[in-house]
């Protein structure tokens, strides 16, 4: 018999080899066991998986011994399941069968179903026939998975079809299976719509992990549903019934809604404490950025300059992140942070507790354009009104160089003496400023600018009397001073 009907084995730990044995036997049969520690996978977790198989199972066993007939614990919460099952069926429905393994007796839950005995010679034969009865009985029980004939276009209705298989209860069996199949996702798609709403508000992060842990468990969920999908999908010969097609609609919402909690933040903290929290990284930022924004920036103020540039890059973070972190929440290796090894899990949860999640993702880029452009303009533009500490210039007096290598000293409004057709360098000894810039306007004569600040001078070629003033400024341009001299050109034989 090739009925691939899906049966549940219950037991205890002490039969697992019996069991096991139980196992082997109705795989050879044709019949689709399950048994959890053979289809269990790993990460799958129990409860979920033993109570999932429970319900999709079609006949459940219940394999007693004098070492699970009156033990307590898993064993009877999956008898208990399995009798609520039981009681969503017709009386004349085969479903949960007690089946003892030795001689022993039978829990009183189970008293009123007729047990079959494995270890006596007929017993494994009366287990077959009670399946092969049990599936013939819901063939008549159960309407077709057809859609209804629709008379009016003389369309042949989709069927399902079992190859080289000629048996009345196997149809009943994938009706069942689909049955199964949407109320298991409907339970589920409520369940995804309760953590949907407690993500939103939760701020707890043990509660946070729990529910990203079931949403987890719902999507390996997901992924046997599209394979049971697919499987009584590949059964039908032309369109899709309307059931099928209805358990379509049901994993593309469902797979919508998983991506979306996918997104969903590892730690989510209250609107205040993100801000109050943005803020601190921005004042670490920024004194990180202080020293090379200083030499990059000089003319800025260092704290405005450094703040500004702490916020954009804030702000460039928030609006990447959002759409990154699903992505890098999957990863599971670790990072060098100097001499330190941090999981990258510990990264995204520090970036989620940073991230602005109380905005909208056009809000999120709005606040970060508008935001940039105005911390730019005022902590990184030559327009900003945070004032730079420099020191003002102060210009103490000249000293001249001649052509015949003596040197002299001079205040500002002295008269200098420089013969002509000769050349003299003049120097303006400044403090309280390093690295001023000097301009050296001259009224008849002409000058040439020269390292520091000087100016290598020369007199006009008429007349006696001529003018050398020179203009310092700090680097920025805060502070100036202004000085000059008066030249007396002595007239000399060329």
């Amino acid at each position: 018999m090739n009925a691939r009907a899906q049966i549940f084995l219950s037991y205890a730990r002490e039969d697992e080899e019996k069991v096991e044995n139980l196992y082997q036997e109705l795989s050879d049969a044709g019949f689709k066991p399950w048994m959890d520690k053979k289809d269990i996978l790993p990460g799958e977790r129990w409860e979920t998986s033993i109570r999932r198989a429970i319900r999709r199972s079609d006949f459940f066993l219940a394999c007693l011994s004098a070492n699970s007939a009156t033990k307590r614990g898993v064993l009877q919460k999956e008898i208990k399941d399995a009798l609520d099952i039981w009681q969503e069926m017709l009386d004349s429905d085969i479903y949960l069968i007690p089946v003892r393994l030795e001689d022993c007796e039978v829990p009183e839950s189970l008293s009123d179903f007729q047990w079959v005995n494995l270890f006596e010679e007929n017993g494994w034969t009366r287990l077959v026939e009670a399946i092969q009865v049990g599936m013939e009985r819901r063939a008549v029980e159960l309407r077709p998975i057809t859609a209804s004939p629709d008379i009016s276009r003389q369309k042949e209705e989709p069927v399902l079809t079992t190859p080289d298989v000629v048996d009345p209860g196997l149809h009943a069996i994938w009706q069942q299976r689909l049955r199964d199949l949407a109320d298991n996702i409907a339970q589920d798609l409520v369940q995804l719509k309760e953590y949907e709403d407690k993500l939103r508000y939760e701020y707890d992060l043990s509660r946070r992990a729990g529910h990203r842990r079931e949403i987890k468990r719902l999507r390996e969920s997901a992924a046997g549903y599209h394979r049971d999908h697919d499987e009584l999908r590949s059964r039908v010969i032309g369109e899709p019934p309307a059931a099928l097609q209805g358990v379509d609609t049901q994993l593309q919402y469902m797979g919508a809604k998983l991506d979306t909690l996918r997104k969903a933040p590892i730690v989510k903290l209250p609107p205040l404490v993100t801000l109050l929290f943005n803020l601190v990284v921005v004042v670490v930022l920024a004194r990180i950025l202080a020293p090379p924004v200083s030499v990059s920036l000089p003319c800025v103020s260092p704290l405005a300059s450094a703040s500004s540039l702490a916020v954009i890059l804030l702000l460039l973070f928030q609006s990447v992140w959002r759409y990154l972190g699903p992505a890098i929440r999957e990863v599971s290796d670790s990072v060098e942070v100097g001499p330190l090894t941090v999981p990258i899990s510990v990264l995204t949860a520090l970036a989620d507790a940073l991230h602005l999640w109380i905005l909208s993702d056009l809000a999120l880029w709005v606040l970060a354009i508008v935001l940039s452009l105005a911390v730019g303009l005022v902590g990184l533009s030559p327009f900003s009104p945070f004032p730079i500490h420099e020191s003002p210039p102060i210009i103490q007096n000249f000293l001249v160089h001649y052509a015949d290598n003596h040197t002299e000293t001079f205040a500002a409004g002295d008269l200098v003496e420089i013969p002509a057709y000769t050349q003299a360098l003049v120097k303006a000894v400044v403090s309280g400023q390093a690295d001023v810039l000097c301009t050296w306007p001259v009224v008849k004569g002409t000058q040439l600018p020269a390292e520091g600040c000087a100016t290598l001078y020369s007199p006009p070629l008429e007349g006696n009397r001529d003018a050398l003033s020179v203009l310092a400024q700090s680097p920025c341009k805060t502070w100036q001073a202004f000085a000059g001299l008066h030249i007396k050109v002595v007239q000399v034989e060329p």
